[in-house]
Parts: C-alpha cells; structure tokens; sequence
C-alpha cells in the first residue's frame, strides 16, 4: 500500500514536470532534399483536441528573406496573445515591468546563420468566444526564410504559397523598404499560390500585411501603418512598362486587403547578433522605439476584433480541417500538378533562346519555299543540296546571334533546332515528290485529251498552279499565312 502511494506521487511529480513545460513553437513541414513532409503528430496533438477541433481559424503566418528577423517578431505577439486570451490582463502584455521579460517561443538568433527551416507551429493554441456564439482558435506559423543558399526557387515558391494558402493574414517581412523585387517575388509566389488554389475568378486570399523592417524614411513617412506609401507603390504610374502595370493589377486582385506597416530599429544588440542563439532576449536590450510600435501593431492584428477567420472559397475553415489542406498543398508542390518553378533569370534565357530558334527555323523555312516557287519539281539531289543551304543560313543564324543561358541550357535548344529542321525538311521531301507526281499525271492527261498551244503544251504554264497546291498544304501544315501567288491564264486549243 505504501509503495503504490510512492509510485502514486513519483508518477505526479514526473507528470507535473512535463506539463510545466512552457509551450514552444514545433516544426509541422519539414523540407529535405528539396521534398516537404507534413508531420502529422504534432498537429493532431494540437488541433484534434475536443475544445479545439470545430473552432473556425484564425491563422498568422509570416515569410520573408531569409535572416531578416522574421521569428524574432513572433515573440512578440506570443506575449500579447498569452496576455489576451489567456491571461486576461493588458497592463503590461510586454512585461517591461515584470522581472519575466522574456520572448519566448520561435527559436530565432542574430547573425548570419539561418534558424528555421520548413514551416513551424506554435504549440499553444489560443481560444477566444465572441458574444454571437463564435468560437475561434488563433495559429501563429514562422516560415523558413526565402532565397537563402541551400533553397531552391522551386523550394522558396512552395514555402511562400503553402504560407499564403493556409493563411488569413500573410505577413511579408520585408527589410528598409518595398523594393520591385519584392513585389515580383510576391507576385511570382502568388500566382503559384493560385494555381493550387484552382481558383481563378474571385480574389483567393484575405490579407497581406508588409512589415517593413528597419524603415529608414520616417522623415517622410513617420514609422507605423502606411497606407499612403502602400498605395503609392501599388499604384501603376506612366513611366512603368506594360508588364509592370499588370503585376500591380494581378497583386491587388490576389488579396482582400493590403497594409504595410513601417517598423524602426530594433536596436544594435539584436541585429548584429549579439543576443545568444535561442528562443528568448529580455525586453530591455530592444531599443524603446521598435517596442513603441510593436505595441501599436500586436493589437491591431490579435486583439479579438480584429480576428480574420480564415476562409477557402467562402467558407470557414475549422481546426480539424487544417491538417488535410496542409497536406493537400504539400502534396501538389511536391508533385508535378503544377508549371516548374523557375527563376526570372532562367525563364528568361528559355524564353529567350526559344524566340531564337523560331526565327532560324522561319529563314529555312523562307530558303526552301522560295526556291522551291522559283523552279518547277526539284530532283532529289537538287533538294537536298538547296536544304543544306537552307540549314546552313539557319546555323549561322543561330551562331553568331548573342545568346542568354548557360552552356547546357544552349545546347539543348541548339538539339531542339536540329530535329526542327529535319522534321520541317522531311515534310518538304514529300510534298516535292508529290508535286513531281502531280507533274507527271498532268502531262499524261494533257498528252491524252490533245490539249496543246502551237500542237503542245508547255508544262510550265502548269507550273504555277502545281506550286499554288504545294504552298497552300505547307502553310495549312504549319497554319502560316498564305502568300500572293500569280496563275497566268490558259488557253485550250483543240486539235
């Protein structure tokens, strides 16, 4: 008896221990060798809870350059979020007054070395009950960084989009200033986004916030909510080219609503790295400015007003659902559903090399008829040599005609031109040969119905009409227009 009543209290004690664990943030997709996996265990853990599963969601998610202080921001709204919906008391949600003055939550460090890979889920799901009989449970996720040195475009578009998918609010973190960079990242990302959405009428997605780090101008535009600025950068202006209009067109139709919110400093212990490599600094060792406006922006996004419920195509999702949309986006960016992503550089060069060989194979193509059209039925040998020909001023096109890529990407295409024309010569052979053998038929019913000018006919006079035939099939094959061609009249005599 009195050995089970110790092992009774060992038991409570050891479940006492892991229960005062303080929450942490938990990976849910992890990336490896460029394949994202989700981890269902966690999120079970998390969501499928009775009090949790039938809340609709709001859900916070956060991406951006790598480095560029993205899961040191979260800290901050985990101190709000405890001391709203857990808590319930404001006074002090930063704690600058309470000997806790911790941030804890999202492993984060300063320096160069990237902390977060994959996509992270903070493991305590907060809950507020609205008055109208609502219930809601708030997710916070921290995203791997963009365009760092181990990630791939295809990785970083996956990364980004899934963000954007499985957000209500996308947060982009963007370092000094909105860049036209940043907005054709942005848009690139989005538009994949969706694509998996299959959604391509109505706007797919609810609110995107830029966070603005380090703003440098607040002489000109004060540090804060900036819609003026916003607006400024997404307003199409005169001296933009065409394609840049309609990336402002197609990111203003992607999102419900879009703010950007300009932060100051944090402050020279943070962002040269000299906090320790962890999940937490004391407040004071940020500089008071950047904490001034952190606390301008926690609530505006957090406080139980300003909740977004998240919506896919009109309808609101609950925690129990989150997992198989996770899943579900996972699985068409690890497959082939969707348009490899490329870089702009790549896209580029594809684009560019492709322009290229269209034109080569235009001036073989404009060699071969037009010496074709010049002479009647050519003989095999005459064919082929004028094909050489042809060829020849299509590779010296191709040669001397400066190209963007890389070796390999060259070659490819360069392969791409040599089965082009051989394929384009092969039709040529056979409508030659059946030219010859409409000649030849032709002759025959001339010779037998007598029809002659002078006692003959010279089959040259048929020659135009045989060529109208062998220009009209060459352009239906390749739906090219038809040029002007002249037939003379004839004139039967019978004899």
């Amino acid at each position: 008896m009195r050995l089970n009543f110790l092992i009774f209290i060992v038991i409570s004690r050891i479940s006492a221990v892991v229960t005062s664990v303080p929450p942490t943030a938990v990976q849910i997709v992890t990336l490896e060798n460029h394949v994202f996996h989700v981890r269902s265990n966690p999120i079970d853990k998390l969501l499928n809870d009775p009090h949790i599963k039938d809340r609709s969601l709001f859900i916070f998610s956060i991406s951006g350059l790598a480095r560029s202080g993205k899961s040191f921001f979260l800290n901050f709204p985990l101190k709000y979020l405890w001391a709203q919906y857990e808590k319930h008391d404001l006074d002090d949600w930063m704690g600058e007054y309470r000997v806790d003055k911790e941030l804890n939550g999202f492993r984060w460090s300063g320096g160069k070395k990237r902390q977060t890979t994959g996509i992270w889920m903070y493991s305590h799901i907060f809950t507020h009950d609205y008055s109208n009989g609502d219930k809601v449970a708030i997710i916070v996720l921290d995203t791997q960084g963009l365009h760092d040195h181990d990630s791939s475009i295809k990785d970083c578009t996956a990364i980004f989009a899934i963000s954007t998918l499985m957000s209500s609010l996308q947060c982009y973190n963007v370092m000094q200033n909105i860049q036209e960079n940043n907005l054709r990242d942005l848009h690139f990302f989005t538009e994949y986004a969706r694509l998996a959405l299959n959604q391509t009428t109505e706007i797919p997605f609810q609110k995107l916030l830029f966070l603005v780090r380090d703003w440098p101008y607040a002489k000109d535009v004060n540090y804060g909510y900036g819609d003026t600025y916003m607006e400024e950068i997404l307003t199409a202006t005169n001296e933009q080219t065409p394609e840049m209009h309609q990336m402002r067109n197609d990111i203003n139709s992607t999102f419900e609503q879009i703010n950007a919110f300009l932060m100051p400093y944090p402050g020279t212990y943070i962002a040269e790295g000299m906090a320790e490599n962890s999940s937490h600094v004391d407040t004071p060792n940020v500089d008071a400015k950047f904490i001034k406006y952190v606390k301008m922006l926690v609530p505006s996004i957090f406080a139980p007003n300003n909740l977004i419920l998240k919506r896919i195509n009109g309808q609101k999702m609950h925690a129990r659902d989150f997992k198989t949309f996770l899943e579900k986006y996972v699985e068409i960016f690890n497959g082939n559903e969707l348009p490899d992503a490329k870089s702009s550089l790549m896209a580029t060069a594809e684009a560019s090399l492709s322009a290229l060989i269209k034109e080569c194979l235009n001036l073989y193509e404009e060699r071969m008829f037009h010496v074709i059209i010049l002479r009647e039925h050519l003989t095999i040998s005459e064919l082929f040599l004028q094909h050489e020909t042809s060829k020849e001023a299509a590779w010296s096109l191709f040669r001397n005609r400066p190209k963007f890529g890389g070796r390999e990407l060259i070659l490819s295409f360069r392969r791409q031109l040599e089965h082009d024309i051989s394929t384009k010569y092969l039709f040529f052979e056979m409508e030659n040969e059946r030219i010859g053998q409409l000649i030849a038929e032709r002759e025959k019913a001339l010779k037998k119905a007598g029809a002659v000018t002078g006692g003959s006919c010279s089959l040259t006079a048929w020659h135009p009409i045989l060529i109208a035939i062998f220009t009209i099939s060459v352009c239906c094959a390749y739906r090219t227009n038809f040029p002007v061609i002249t037939i003379p009249k004839f004139v039967f005599v019978s004899t």
